[in-house]
């Protein structure tokens, strides 16, 4: 297989990551804390050393609810990875210069499957009225509709201030890069399609690929409609962390299991997750009516059978479901679930 290195690709989520970890640091820690990684000292990092970040961006890095944001969707995602070599911060630029442009795809991201005229104001209010989006981002849409050219030359201004600092970090921190290469070859590549259940319609003679320095975990397929160009994929310096950690199953102790299940407070705590999908220890005193010791001792207990993760946010503790002890422990559980008589005819 004859594999083709990218660095502008990499560069560019890595230059949008940037802006995300500034706006999206929450989601974006405890979704890698619910595949056991800490990454809070990481982003906090980050977001020193880029440091500042004009709010009025946010319209354009705010990440949905599946996790798109603005800039990586369009400018990345939907990038021509038939000719990777045009993905670059330089060819960006003209981009976003194109004011109607860049309104377009800006409102079909966030108001997608709405009908409406960015000419008619009463029509576009309409569309942003009905859309259920936040209320910060409803109130954005209506002030880029209201000077879009003063966006534009705040991002184009602001992109260029820390691709120069991005720049002198990937000087600075260059070698992990090209230890990750050094280490990337068709196993790594197989490990990586099996665990995106990515399958290319053809056996792949070329790959494209590029390695993220600052989205440290982030591993990423992209195959065109064209069966004869080659798959690209973007993945993180520490990527073989996230495929370590999948095929490390979670240790179910059936005997802790029922310690802990065994006390019907810490079945009210799984509830209080599960509804609020994360929650500090405040939030069980007040669902259990009981001190902070008390919540405390729940906890530690759930978090020592490894049902919960945690991540921390300054001095507060945040506590999730670990996804991946629950189903180990129902596979266990469905070992006992065959039927004698099925068995035995």
């Amino acid at each position: 297989m004859e594999l083709n290195y990218y660095r502008d690709i990499a560069y560019l989520q890595d230059l949008f990551y940037i802006f995300h970890a500034h706006f999206n640091s929450e989601s974006i820690v405890g979704s890698l804390s619910k595949r056991g990684i800490d990454e809070a000292e990481h982003i906090a990092a980050i977001n020193e050393r880029f440091a500042p970040i004009p709010e009025d961006l946010h319209i354009f890095f705010a990440l949905k609810p599946h996790g798109r944001g603005f800039m990586s969707f369009v400018y990345l995602s939907c990038a021509d990875y038939a000719s990777p070599q045009s993905i670059s911060f330089e060819n960006l630029l003209p981009k976003l210069r194109d004011t109607a442009d860049l309104s377009r795809k800006l409102f079909d991201f966030w108001l997608i499957d709405a009908e409406y005229d960015l000419s008619d104001i009463r029509s576009l209010s309409h569309a942003i009225d009905s859309s259920g989006l936040d209320e910060r981002i409803k109130r954005e849409l209506y002030s880029f509709a209201a000077g879009p050219e003063r966006y534009a030359d705040l991002l184009i201004k602001t992109l260029a201030e820390k691709e120069k600092l991005l720049a002198e970090y990937y000087s600075e921190f260059n070698e992990r890069i090209a230890s990750t290469k050094a280490g990337f070859d068709e196993k790594a590549v197989e490990e990586i399609f099996e665990h995106l259940h990515f399958k290319p319609q053809k056996a792949a003679e070329r790959l494209n690929y590029s390695v993220s320095l600052l989205n440290r975990y982030v591993i990423w397929a992209h195959g065109t409609e064209n069966e004869n160009d080659p798959v690209t994929l973007l993945v993180g310096t520490d990527y073989k962390e996230i495929l370590r950690k999948k095929k490390t199953p979670v240790n179910i102790d059936l005997r802790l299991l029922g310690d802990v299940l065994s006390e019907p407070n810490r079945i009210s705590v799984l509830d209080l997750v599960r509804e609020l999908g994360e929650i500090t220890l405040k939030d069980v005193e007040r669902r259990l009516n009981c001190t902070g010791s008390t919540a405390h001792y729940h906890v530690t207990m759930m978090l020592r059978a490894q049902m919960l993760t945690v991540r921390g946010n300054g001095r507060t503790l945040y506590y999730r479901i670990n996804d991946e002890y629950f189903r180990n422990a129902a596979a266990i559980f469905e070992r006992y679930c065959n039927d004698e008589k099925e068995q035995h005819g």
